[in-house]
């Protein structure tokens, strides 16, 4: 009832509030116009008609002079007529420029691919003997020293031998049960047998050259065991039946950065693919990626860091004429664990002959991605042998050289065809194949080095592996410098598929793209300008600088067992705890010998404070046949300072006294750097270098006598001896003849 009310009264009323509102407007509309600023107090009419007549005065003003050397034009009339007099060129469509390409549709047209550039290069440094191979005999210093002497122990006392009283001497579980000897006590009655004197089958020069002949030796000297060779092994040349072959070889000091990169061959091809998939005048055996060389720079660290290095401060240091020299004189190649589709002949340089020391750390890329049947890619532990130099001197060869048939060839290494035929070539093939071994066989059919058409039915491998060395010479100044730090970088140089080798791959040029046809066209220039020789080519960016590197020291120390120090306790007038003797630390320090090409070998038992130095004679291990020979006295300074050591304590753990904590030793270098020895990390190194075998054969054959003379004094063995000794057996459990 209220609501109806309500809506009557807004009924009647409503024109009366709309009539309000209108005159709260109106209001309003008056107020602002009555507030606004008087227009006359900022805009006078005499101004404005002063601005107007200025600006008409400034266009009606002369302003020829400012544009005069803008519009008039000089006719030249004789340069246009001698122009026009001159005769057209004979050429078809012959123009002092080339043409550009317009065109909307890019389908039918050849593109540069895009190329990728390598990846961060992996650096190690390098210090061993490589394996030089001369025309001649010769010796060397190393085998003119003598045979090192035997390792000596302390002859074990005659143990006495008690019988077992419940079985008869002559029963089989009586005497004749207690003589038997297992097959390890067999080999410690014979020390042949336990390695002590290993045979003379089997060693390097061993029935190939005569006495005195170098890498001979004394035959019963003492030898390496073959197991500690992981480099280079001679002996396997002259298993290959190279009569005398060692006595033509001789170790050689190598000291170098050796370098490993991988460039993206799967993106590679794919970029070929995107290039020239829809492009007219294909060819299948052209358009792939074939790589034509590399190219390594280097710049030095020590005093400017790698993030502020200029062009200027990056040298080439590799060619392939350099390395082909070296290559040349090497006894051949050591065994490569690369997997052959990862492997160029142009990208891959053969592993040095470098003996003794593990070469398979300088092999392959860490990222590379290694097969579970790396195994079966070892073909050996020796590589195609070179041919044999006439002279120690070769001569330069060009890194570049011209055929009469207007074409650059490829540098090429290894004294053989272009291409190193080790890394890609199979018996029975023409140079210039290429190989490539993975879960299928890959082969490129083609002409010249790598060859055209490297397609493989399983796909490209994802990688192409680079390697390079930069070995140090003194007389070459742009050779790396102990103690100081280097950068490398490389990038690779691939054949032009639209500007090949041979002139008659060459694509014809209207199907190029605007920017192909003006680059090709400039190298067609400059071809005719250089009589017909081409440059075919394209070199990829440079890659990421790697990480710093240095070349490696002269001196070597590996630790050894540690032996904790012996403390007391002095109980009056209180209780101190002192140390009797200062704990003690097996070491064995290595020195390496530029004119021996080998390391010299001292054993040391170290203290805290002593300084690894020491006047002697010093143990040398000839790497052409594993013998070990010992130098006259000399004084070998290490520089090197034993600081303080830890381990050799029980484990309480283990429960077994024989197990004793791990020795660690702290110690400056020869160059004043902290370093840490860890026994576990230097355990193979040390037992080669402390000739760990020899010494525990040695032992061996030292129990193996106690345990002889023992059995000679035994009573038992004597009662054996006389005529009807023995009695009878007491059985088992029952009881023996008195």
């Amino acid at each position: 009832m209220a609501n109806k009310k309500l809506s009557g009264v807004f009924a009647q009323h409503v024109e009366k509030m709309v009539l309000g509102l209108c005159v709260l407007v109106t209001l309003f509309l008056l107020y602002l116009g009555i507030s606004m600023p008087d227009y006359t107090q900022t805009k006078q009419p005499e101004d404005l008609e002063s601005q107007a007549v200025q600006v008409k005065s400034s266009i009606d003003g002369d302003h020829w002079e400012a544009i005069r050397e803008e519009r008039i034009v000089e006719a030249e009339f004789e340069e246009r007529v001698e122009k026009s007099l001159q005769p057209i060129p004979a050429a078809p469509y012959a123009t002092n420029t080339p043409w550009e390409w317009k065109g909307k549709a890019q389908i039918g047209r050849r593109d540069d691919p895009v190329l990728v550039a390598p990846g961060k290069p992996h650096m190690e440094g390098v210090l061993g003997a490589i394996a030089i191979q001369h025309a001649t005999e010769r010796s060397y210093p190393l085998a003119d020293l003598e045979d090192a002497d035997p390792i000596e122990v302390e002859e074990r006392r005659p143990r006495r031998r008690t019988r077992n009283r419940r079985n008869n001497a002559m029963g089989p579980e009586g005497m004749m049960g207690e003589m038997a000897m297992t097959p390890e006590d067999a080999a410690m009655m014979d020390p042949a047998m336990a390695g002590g004197y290993p045979s003379m089958e089997g060693y390097p020069g061993v029935g190939m050259a005569g006495p005195g002949m170098p890498g001979t030796g004394n035959l019963s000297a003492r030898r390496l065991a073959s197991k500690y060779n992981l480099g280079f092994d001679v002996s396997k040349l002259s298993g290959m039946g190279a009569m005398g072959a060692s006595s033509r070889i001789t170790p050689e000091t190598a000291h170098f950065i050796a370098g490993t990169a991988l460039i993206p061959h799967e993106q590679m091809v794919k970029a070929y693919e995107l290039a020239f998939e829809n492009a007219k005048g294909g060819n299948p055996m052209r358009d792939v990626p074939v790589y034509w060389e590399f190219e390594v720079q280097r710049a030095d660290v020590t005093d400017k860091p790698a993030d502020q290095l200029t062009d200027a401060d990056w040298k080439t240091v590799f060619t392939f004429s350099e390395f082909e020299k070296r290559f040349k004189r090497w006894a051949g190649a050591a065994a490569d664990i690369t997997p052959k589709k990862y492997t160029d002949g142009q990208l891959t340089l053969p592993l040095p002959p470098l003996m003794l020391r593990d070469i398979n750390r300088i092999a392959v890329h860490p990222d590379l991605p290694l097969e579970e049947d790396l195994a079966m890619n070892r073909q050996g532990a020796f590589g195609p042998v070179p041919a044999e130099p006439g002279e120690e001197e070769v001569e330069e060869a060009e890194t570049e050289e011209e055929t009469p048939g207007g074409m650059v060839q490829p540098p090429s290494f290894g004294g053989g065809p272009r291409g190193f035929g080790g890394q890609g070539m199979m018996p029975g093939m023409m140079p210039g194949m290429d190989v490539e071994m993975g879960m299928g066989m890959e082969m490129g059919m083609g002409m010249g080095r790598g060859g055209y058409g490297s397609r493989s039915m399983m796909g490209p491998p994802k990688y192409k592996l680079i390697r390079f060395y930069d070995f140090a010479d003194p007389k070459n100044a742009n050779s790396p410098k102990m103690g100081r730090k280097y950068v490398y970088r490389v990038h690779v140089a691939v054949e032009d598929p639209n500007f090949p080798r041979m002139a008659q791959m060459q694509p014809e040029l209207r199907y190029l793209t605007a920017e192909a046809y003006a680059r090709v066209s400039q190298k067609l220039r400059e071809a005719e300008a250089n009589k017909g020789v081409r440059d075919p080519r394209l070199w990829t960016d440079w890659s990421e600088p790697s990480d710093p590197v240095s070349l490696p020291d002269l001196v070597r120390v590996y630790a050894g067992p540690v032996a904790p120090a012996n403390m007391a306790e002095a109980r009056r007038p209180r209780t101190v705890e002192y140390q009797r003797s200062p704990p003690q630390a097996e070491l064995v320090a290595l020195k390496w010998d530029m004119k021996l090409a080998t390391d010299l070998i001292l054993p040391f038992q170290a203290q805290p404070g002593s300084v690894l130095t020491k006047t002697g004679v010093a143990t040398v291990i000839d790497p052409i046949d594993l013998s070990i020979r010992k130098t006259e006295e000399r004084q070998v300074d290490t520089s090197a300072v034993v600081l303080d050591m830890y381990g050799g304590r029980e484990l309480a753990l283990a429960g077994d006294p024989a197990i004793t904590e791990p020795g660690v030793v702290l110690m400056f270098d020869e160059n004043g750097t902290l370093e840490v020895l860890d026994e576990l990390d230097h355990l193979g190194e040390y037992r080669l270098y402390s000739f760990a075998d020899e010494r525990e054969q040695a032992e061996a054959a030292a129990d193996a006598r106690a345990n002889q003379e023992s059995m000679g004094n035994d009573p038992a063995m004597m009662m054996m001896e006389e005529p009807g000794a023995g009695g009878r057996g007491r059985g088992r459990g029952g009881r023996g003849a008195p």
